[in-house]
């Protein structure tokens, strides 16, 4: 099994937890694929996008994540934030540019 960096994030009432893996393979969120339970592209962009601001490429990462509590958009944020935290343990020079943004 993959190596993989493990971090929470929280947002109004919702709590996500999230393992990042620096391999290929496929978003999943509560055990299924993420595009079957958040099929919007828009969605994913929202939970990858401090991949982007600390200049990573989405195609070597891959996320497993679970979440509960709160609504869809809440659980979003809680997602991006757990990505962020993640990054942030992986390479912590990048947490400036993940806070500012």
């Amino acid at each position: 099994m993959a190596k993989y960096i493990y971090a929470i994030g929280r947002r109004k009432t919702s709590v996500a937890s999230i393992r990042l893996f620096n391999d290929k393979g496929e978003n999943s969120f509560n055990e299924k694929p993420f595009s079957k339970t958040y099929p919007h592209k828009a969605d994913l962009e929202k939970v990858t996008s401090p991949l982007r601001v600390a200049d990573l490429s989405e195609k070597e990462f891959y996320f497993t994540s679970k979440a509960s509590g709160g609504g869809r958009e809440s659980q979003l944020e809680a997602m991006r934030m757990a990505m962020a935290r993640a990054i942030v343990k992986m390479s912590p020079e990048k947490k400036k540019a993940l806070k500012d943004a």
